[in-house]
């Protein structure tokens, strides 16, 4: 039995349901007291039935024909009200903060050591290339003028532990700056670079007035060299032992540095103050 409806639509009842024209079946509020129109003879059992209620969005109990716009229209009022809601940009809580510090903190503390001996393995690199350079140069000074870079006829050991303590008279002949006659023709027989900080002088040429022309290892101690002086070809090994032969080394010129503790330079090579040391002739 057709029933009309509020907004023009047109529904069927059927079994106590509504079947609106549009395709939505719903089912209506049986009121007491809410007389039907005059159908005639043809009235409905039920004559008590109350306007319907507004009809429930799709998909919203109801049962719809066509469920595909059914299905359509409820993801459309899905997606809109989801554009209609505020954004809100998310960021790191205070734990998230915490633990991304602490797994920072802790790899630094595994990489740090190993930056560390890779640091210091390079460091004792430069100094045994510098060493070498020493030799050279005092060999080649040798080969020039028939003789060391000395003022004395004696084994002569220059450097912290020597005499002199400092190394930059040696220097300054192989560098070809001293006045003196040593080196008359000036020859530059090494040219280290300067250090790259004065006040904290290291791997280089020192070049304040308290250090000028002093020759400083990359831990910014003096290297120490040991000469000849006597023409025997040989010189006291400053290590009684795991550092060649000993007490003599068959060597007109040795050179050494105390590394990264500026301790050791005697003794046993291998003992805990003079392991770190970097010598020329090993």
């Amino acid at each position: 039995m057709p029933v009309p409806g509020a907004d023009g639509e047109v529904a069927i009842r059927i079994g106590g349901m509504e079947l609106w024209s549009d395709g939505v079946m719903q089912r209506p509020e049986i009121t007491r007291g809410a007389f039907a129109p005059d159908w005639g003879a043809h009235a409905p059992r039920v004559l008590f039935a109350a306007p319907r209620r507004e009809r429930p969005a799709h998909g919203q109990h109801c049962m719809c024909f066509d469920a595909k716009r059914c299905e359509r229209r409820r993801r459309g009022s899905l997606h809109a009200t989801a554009r209609a809601l505020p954004r809100k940009d998310r960021g790191f809580t205070l734990i998230e903060l915490l633990v991304v510090i602490t797994i920072i903190a802790i790899l630094l503390g595994l990489l740090f050591p190993a930056f560390r001996g890779i640091q210091d393995q390079a460091k004792r690199t430069q100094a045994k290339n510098d060493l070498t350079q020493i030799v050279t140069a005092i060999n080649a000074f040798y080969t020039e003028y028939g003789k060391y870079p000395l003022s004395t006829s004696s084994d002569t050991t220059l450097g912290p532990g020597g005499s002199p303590a400092t190394n930059e008279a040696l220097f300054n002949e192989l560098r070809g700056l001293s006045a003196t006659t040593l080196n008359p023709r000036q020859i530059v027989f090494i040219s280290p670079p300067d250090v790259k900080d004065a006040n904290n002088p290291w791997s280089g040429i020192g070049t304040s007035a308290s250090d000028a022309g002093q020759y400083f290892d990359p831990w910014g101690r003096n290297y120490v060299i040991r000469i000849d002086g006597d023409y025997d070809n040989q010189v006291d090994n400053p290590y009684s032992a795991n550092a060649g032969s000993a007490p003599k080394l068959r060597s007109g010129v040795i050179t050494w540095s105390l590394g990264k503790d500026g301790t050791g330079g005697s003794g046993d090579k291998k003992s805990a103050s003079s392991d770190d040391d970097v010598i020329s002739w090993q």
